[in-house]
């Protein structure tokens, strides 16, 4: 789920309306943006290792929601990211980010 929350005067409506219409449209994306992005997250995740409070909240949430998803971390997991490629990508905008799916 991708939740945005919009605060703006009323006069520029029209422009925010604008960019959800270009979030609604294939999109591509650059390979060096992903692959530097996907690092960044890399390095999140690692972070995230070295926090025992981090470590205690996902493993409470892994035994409590084993067969849901909040079991499953919201950054993901590295082996995943790590096998991901720019066209997995695209294909998950095409199929979640359509007109359909926003309300």
């Amino acid at each position: 789920q991708t939740v945005y929350h919009v605060t703006c005067a009323a006069h520029h409506w029209e422009k925010v309306l604008k960019v959800f219409g270009t979030l609604a449209k294939p999109q591509r994306f650059l390979k060096q943006d992903f692959e530097r992005e996907r690092e960044v997250i890399l390095e999140e995740l690692k972070k995230g290792e070295d926090s025992p409070g981090r470590m205690l909240f996902q493993s409470l949430f892994s035994a409590t929601f084993s067969k849901h998803p909040y079991g499953r971390p919201v950054i993901g997991f590295a082996k995943t990211l790590k096998a991901a490629k720019v066209a997995n990508l695209e294909a998950f905008y095409r199929r979640q980010y359509v007109s359909g799916n926003m309300g």
